[in-house]
């Protein structure tokens, strides 16, 4: 298509192609390597921890006491959700990039692993 416009005489139109297939290339990459970003949460006899990784390496680890530990999954009004998780004087945003859905089936699978190590409190809000 850009030849085209070379040959009827409107050549920076032939520019402008190439600047759009290079931007959606660029696009594409970013796109690309934060679908590679990951976040674990493990939860032992003494600390919840939970690790965020870059692509190549850990890029943060938090550990937290699960014994005054605080779920809350807020809905905002645009569609989207935010899961927090607390305990003491320490809070984590988790899961981002997940739908609310998901973020609940992480809560469920949360106080089952809870309860598995009898951990005596663990407050989780809900709200719409």
């Amino acid at each position: 298509a850009g030849i085209m416009f070379i040959l009827i005489g409107a050549w920076p139109v032939f520019g402008f192609f190439g600047l759009d297939v290079l931007l959606i290339y660029i696009f594409f990459k970013l796109n690309f390597r934060s679908g590679k970003k990951k976040e674990v949460i493990i939860l032992d006899k003494k600390n919840l921890i939970i690790k965020f990784y870059n692509p190549k390496k850990i890029e943060k680890i938090y550990k937290l006491d699960p014994n005054w530990l605080k779920i809350n999954l807020i809905k905002l009004k645009n569609s989207t959700s935010k899961l927090q998780i607390s305990s003491k004087n320490k809070s984590v945003i988790v899961g981002s990039f997940l739908r609310y859905q998901e973020k609940n089936d992480i809560i469920c699978s949360l106080q089952k692993a809870l309860k598995k190590y009898h951990f005596s409190y663990a407050k989780v809000n809900v709200s719409n």
